[in-house]
C-alpha cells in the first residue's frame, strides 16, 4: 500500500465518524436519573430562566439620574456620563433625568468618534443623539422620565447610545409592575398653588377700600395701612389661577376686615407674622386637601408657591415646611419612681403637625 493509501484509510475512518448524528444535550439531572428527575430538572430551568427574564424587564424599569453611565460602540472610550442640566425632581439626591436631556451637554464621552476622520475627532464634538426612545410612562414636570433600557441613535454614527447603568444606588424601579402599584381609582395626584401677600398687602381690605364699606371707613384714619395699598402681583396672579386648587394668605401684619397688627407688620412676629402666615397657609392646604381627595390617597403632591416681600419669606418657609421629613419627636419624661419613660411618637398626623409649626 502506497503512502496515499495510506492516508486515505486513515481519513476516511474519521470523515465517517463525524457525519453521524450529534448527540443530543444531556439532562441536567444526568442521563442515567429516572424519567421524573428530567421532566423535574427541565421545569426547573425553565423557571430559572424565565425568572431572570423578569428580572431583567424589572431591572430595565430603573429611573435613571444624573451620573448615569452611556455607552458608544463607535468611540474609542466607549463608556460616558449623562448630565441633567434641566431643574427636575430629585431621587436619592440627583435629579431625575427626562428626554430632554439629549443635547452635546448631557451626553459626555471622553473619547473620540472611529466614524470620523482618522478617528481623531472628539465625540462631543460630532455627537447627534435624537429622541430617546423607551422611556417611561408617567410624567416629571410634564416630561417623560429615561429608563435603564431607554436608548438614543446617534445621526451622526449612526448606532444607538445604551444606558448601562442608572446611577442609582440600589434597585429601586419606578415603572415596574409591582404589587404596591397604585390603583388608579385610589390614588390621585393634586396640584395646588400657595400665594403669600406682602407686608400690610391684603386684596380684601383693598376691595373693601374701593367698595367704601363700612369696615373701610372704619379703619380709615391711617392713610398707610393694608386698606389704602393696592393689589400686590401675588393678588392679581390668584385672580387668574384655578381657585378650586389654591389657596391665599393676606400679607403679614394684616387680617381679613380688621385691623393691622403692629407686632406683625413692624416686627413679622405673633399671628400675623411671617410664621403665623406659613402656620395659616398649611392648614388652608390641608382643608383643601379634604376636600379635593375626601375618599382618595394622594399619590403626589404638587405645590406652585408664590411670595410677595415678607411674604416671599413665608412663602420659601412654607416649601421647608411642606417638604421636610415626617416629624417624629424624641422625648422622655421622669416617672414618679424616677425612671425614664419613652414618650417618642412613631407617628405625627398632619393635625398634631400644625402644632409644631
Amino acid at each position: 500500500m502506497g503512502w496515499f493509501e495510506k492516508i486515505i484509510s486513515r481519513v476516511i475512518p474519521f470523515l465517517i465518524d463525524s457525519t453521524e448524528d450529534t448527540p443530543s444535550k444531556k439532562s441536567a439531572a444526568g442521563n442515567d436519573a429516572a424519567e421524573e428527575e428530567k421532566v423535574s430538572m427541565s421545569k426547573l430551568e425553565k423557571e430559572t430562566s424565565e425568572s431572570k427574564k423578569q428580572e431583567k424587564a424589572k431591572g430595565d424599569q430603573k429611573l435613571v439620574i444624573n451620573g448615569a453611565k452611556v455607552q458608544c460602540a463607535l468611540c474609542t472610550n466607549p463608556l460616558g456620563t449623562l448630565l441633567v442640566t434641566y431643574d427636575t425632581p430629585s431621587l436619592q439626591g440627583m435629579p431625575i433625568a427626562t428626554e430632554k436631556d439629549n443635547g452635546k451637554p448631557n451626553i459626555l464621552f471622553v473619547g473620540c468618534c472611529m466614524k470620523s476622520p482618522n478617528a481623531a475627532t472628539p465625540c462631543t464634538a460630532v455627537i447627534q443623539a435624537g429622541k430617546w426612545k423607551d422611556t417611561g410612562s408617567f410624567k416629571v414636570q410634564n416630561q417623560s422620565p429615561l429608563l435603564l433600557k431607554s436608548t438614543n441613535t446617534c445621526s451622526y454614527g449612526g448606532v444607538d447610545i445604551k444606558i448601562t447603568d442608572s446611577g442609582q444606588r440600589n434597585t429601586f424601579a419606578y415603572d415596574a409592575p409591582t404589587e404596591m402599584e397604585h390603583d388608579a381609582e385610589e390614588y390621585v395626584d393634586v396640584t395646588l398653588g400657595a400665594f403669600f401677600d406682602g407686608t400690610l398687602n391684603n386684596k380684601t381690605n383693598t376691595e373693601q377700600r374701593e367698595a367704601n364699606t363700612e369696615i373701610f371707613k372704619n379703619n380709615s384714619d391711617d392713610k398707610t395701612n393694608s386698606y389704602y395699598n393696592s393689589y400686590t402681583n401675588v393678588a392679581r396672579l390668584w385672580d387668574f389661577y384655578n381657585k378650586t386648587n389654591s389657596v391665599y394668605v393676606e400679607g403679614i401684619g394684616t387680617e381679613d376686615l380688621k385691623a393691622d397688627d403692629t407686632n406683625g407688620y413692624a416686627f413679622g412676629a405673633g399671628d400675623t407674622g411671617v410664621r403665623g402666615k406659613v402656620r395659616k397657609g398649611c392648614e388652608k392646604i390641608f382643608k383643601k386637601t379634604q376636600k379635593l381627595a375626601p375618599k382618595r390617597k394622594i399619590n403626589t403632591l404638587t405645590f406652585d408657591v408664590f411670595g410677595f416681600s415678607r411674604g416671599a419669606a413665608a412663602s420659601r418657609n412654607f416649601t421647608h415646611e411642606v417638604t421636610k421629613p415626617v416629624y417624629v419627636p424624641k422625648a422622655e419624661y421622669v416617672q414618679e419612681d424616677n425612671t425614664p419613660k419613652d414618650i417618642t411618637s412613631k407617628k405625627i398626623v398632619l393635625e398634631r403637625l400644625l402644632n409644631w409649626i
